[in-house]
């Protein structure tokens, strides 16, 4: 890659257990807390959501740019992410096994589909955060055909 953007974010840890994150780049703070089963404050999201929807999102957005690369048209992408945390081993930390990737396309016509789910497998090997994380990936991806007739 020829160039490159520097991205940054900070967290603080506050009181009453919560924390706010910020980046350079955004209007608005993240309110976060621990995860509930840890204490955590209802209502804030857990770090482990916020990698949830790192992955979800940079899917998202990956899936659009190649999408229109390819001048390929769909009317909704919904990427859901998921993960089970497993007991901890005797001897090892609890972590996470695999990760669960449900991205959901609606293609305007049946010529589409297959096209659509190249791009997604495509997208989630190309997505920056995918190839951050080390944890397996469970791809099950749903391509369907609209109903709906692109306006433009």
């Amino acid at each position: 890659m020829a160039w490159r953007h520097k991205l940054r974010a900070v967290a603080w840890w506050g009181s009453a257990d919560k924390g706010l994150a910020k980046s350079d780049s955004a209007l608005s703070v993240i309110h976060f807390a621990a995860p509930m089963e840890l204490r955590g404050t209802q209502g804030q999201w857990s770090p482990e959501e916020l990698l949830l929807a790192a992955l979800a999102s940079s899917l998202t957005t990956t899936f659009h740019f190649l999408a229109a690369a390819r001048s390929l048209q769909y009317t909704d992408l919904e990427v859901e992410t998921e993960v089970c945390e497993p007991e901890p081993k005797a001897g090892k930390e609890s972590c996470f096994d695999e990760m669960t990737v449900r991205p959901k396309v609606m293609v305007p016509c049946q010529e589409d589909r297959g096209p659509a789910l190249e791009l997604l497998r495509k997208a989630l090997a190309l997505c920056p955060v995918s190839q951050a994380l080390s944890v397996k990936l469970k791809f099950e991806a749903q391509v369907e055909v609209s109903q709906l007739s692109l306006v433009g």
